[in-house]
C-alpha cells in the first residue's frame, strides 16, 4: 500500500443531532489522535499533523503490526484507576518513557488493504473495523 499521508476524517460540528436514527455519537477522549498505517506486519504511527511517533509508542506500534494492511484511525490515552482518560497521565507516561499501559482506541478504518473506504458510510467502516478486531487482534 503506497499512499501519501491520508488526512484523518474529522467530525462535523452541529448545533444539535439530526432528526431520526442517521447519526453517530463518539466519545471524545483526552489523548493523542493517531493514525496507524500497517504494511507487511509493520505499523507506523503518525499524528494528524503528520508527526512520526512510532518510537514514542513502541508497544502500540508493535501491537498494531498484527493487524491486516490498512490505515487505522484512533486515539491513544492513559486511563486512571476508574477507567477515565487522563491527559496528565498520558504526558507523564511519555515523559517517563513508560508507555506500556497506554491504550489505543481505534474508531475508524479509512483504508483496508488496497481499498479506499473513505467514501463508505462511517457505520460500514466501523463494522469492518469491528470484524477485523474481533478476528485478528492480539490476545
Amino acid at each position: 500500500m503506497r499512499l501519501k499521508f491520508v488526512e484523518p476524517l474529522m467530525p462535523t460540528l452541529v448545533e444539535k443531532p439530526p432528526e431520526g436514527d442517521g447519526w453517530l455519537h463518539e466519545v471524545k477522549f483526552d489523548g493523542y489522535r493517531m493514525q496507524a498505517r500497517v504494511t507487511n506486519r509493520r505499523a507506523v504511527l503518525r499524528t494528524r499533523k503528520r508527526l512520526y511517533l512510532s518510537a514514542r509508542f513502541p508497544e502500540i506500534a508493535r501491537d498494531c503490526g498484527v493487524l491486516p494492511d490498512g490505515i487505522y484511525d484512533g486515539e491513544i490515552v492513559a486511563l486512571d484507576k476508574g477507567g477515565i482518560a487522563d491527559f496528565a497521565m498520558l504526558q507523564a507516561a511519555l515523559s517517563g518513557k513508560k508507555t506500556e499501559r497506554l491504550i489505543f482506541f481505534l474508531f475508524d478504518l479509512p483504508f483496508f488493504e488496497n481499498l479506499d473506504l473513505r467514501n463508505q458510510p462511517l457505520d460500514k467502516r466501523k463494522d469492518a473495523l469491528r470484524h477485523i478486531l474481533e478476528h485478528r487482534a492480539p490476545t
